[in-house]
């Protein structure tokens, strides 16, 4: 609840981000303990209290959810350095799903950015990981950005066919898109349609 609370800018983050610390520090689950510190600095950074948002960044779940607040707030480029930061300290081994998480996320805010040569090898690292891990529905999501810079750099068939892919690892995983990924591609399609 705190995770989604944050990511849609909703109010109730900064409750739900307290519950879960409170919870998490009775029950010795650090992790989710540093999780809830992060977002209730995000709380604080996005109704623009930057003082109390500034937190300790030694920890790679807050570093990956202060990038990720950095790039909702259009910060990009100390996004993307953040997140850098976060992967360079996430433990492959013992977290590879959150490893293959923090590379899709740098990848995304590296196209986003306009630098398609920096994110197709993050791309590549991280659709080999969910790959892995069995996670069909990232491993579409990773195809669907390929194809996104495909058709940008003009490669119109290949872009398709990398949808196509795309779609039949959605239908065979079960996955629908989420609102924010089914935008992008609305968008991204139609202008592929078009040309």
């Amino acid at each position: 609840m705190a995770f989604i609370a944050s990511m849609m800018r909703d109010p109730r983050a900064g409750a739900a981000a307290e519950e879960l610390r409170d919870l998490a520090g009775r029950q010795g689950v650090a992790w989710a303990e540093s999780a809830a510190v992060s977002y209730l600095a995000g709380a604080a950074f996005l109704r623009g209290d930057m003082a109390r948002g500034r937190i300790d960044m030694s920890d790679v779940n807050i570093l990956f959810n202060w990038g990720m607040l950095l790039i909702m707030k259009g910060s990009l480029d100390q996004g993307i350095v953040t997140l850098r930061q976060a992967l360079e300290k996430v433990n492959r081994g013992r977290m590879p799903q959150f490893a293959a998480r923090v590379e899709s996320e740098l990848a995304h805010a590296l196209r986003r950015a306009g630098r398609p040569d920096e994110a197709l090898p993050v791309y590549r690292s991280a659709i080999h990981q969910w790959a892995k891990l069995g996670r069909r529905p990232a491993v579409a999501n990773q195809l669907e950005c390929f194809a996104f810079m495909a058709r940008a750099e003009g490669q119109l068939e290949r872009a398709a066919r990398l949808l196509g892919a795309a779609e039949v690892q959605r239908a065979e995983g079960g996955a629908a898109m989420a609102p924010w990924e089914r935008e992008e591609y609305d968008r991204d399609l139609a202008a592929l349609r078009e040309t």
